[in-house]
């Protein structure tokens, strides 16, 4: 995609400056708001949908965006340079996702999908089957305490079902 495109043309960039450096590669970041753009809410209203298909074999990784700041935070603080994965781990299957956000709903018993594989699904642009990072150098270096993704998605899950019900209730 472009995007990527831009992504390696800009690291290539940083990677050839002269002085000291720090690339940093995030993995799919969770805001704090209920309406940010982030695959919680887009998979919670999917799985309501009965249509929603999820591809066992597609991982990816969750972080909390505020892990996310901290964590870049930490690199400054340290003075690091190099290029450097921050993200919570371990990563996640699609379908694994799907059933944490099933588990943490009061609308769960309303929600299901269909296990496919990937390849089977169609998307606008191109995507990577497996979109995670290793966070060890990370963590070797820094440390740090990541939510787990798996509590990340029930947080999230319910502040989406805490906003569902206050717009219900003044409507």
């Amino acid at each position: 995609t472009l995007y990527s495109k831009q992504k390696v043309q800009v690291e290539e960039h940083i990677r050839g400056l002269s002085g000291p450096w720090c690339l940093v590669r995030t993995g799919w970041n969770i805001g704090t708001d209920e309406g940010s753009r982030d695959p919680v809410g887009a998979t919670y209203r999917h799985l309501l949908s009965g249509k929603a298909k999820m591809a066992y074999d597609n991982i990816f990784t969750l972080t909390d965006i505020r892990d996310t700041v901290n964590a870049i935070i930490k690199l400054v603080e340290y003075d690091l340079t190099g290029i450097y994965h921050i993200a919570a781990n371990p990563p996640v299957g699609r379908t694994e996702f799907a059933d944490w956000i099933i588990a943490s709903s009061k609308r769960g018993n309303e929600m299901s999908y269909q296990a496919v594989a990937y390849s089977e699904l169609r998307f606008p642009e191109p995507r990577p089957r497996r979109a995670w990072l290793r966070n060890e150098k990370f963590m070797d270096e820094v440390g740090y305490n990541f939510i787990s993704p798996r509590d990340l998605v029930s947080r999230k899950v319910r502040q989406i079902e805490i906003v569902q019900a206050a717009v219900g209730r003044s409507a």
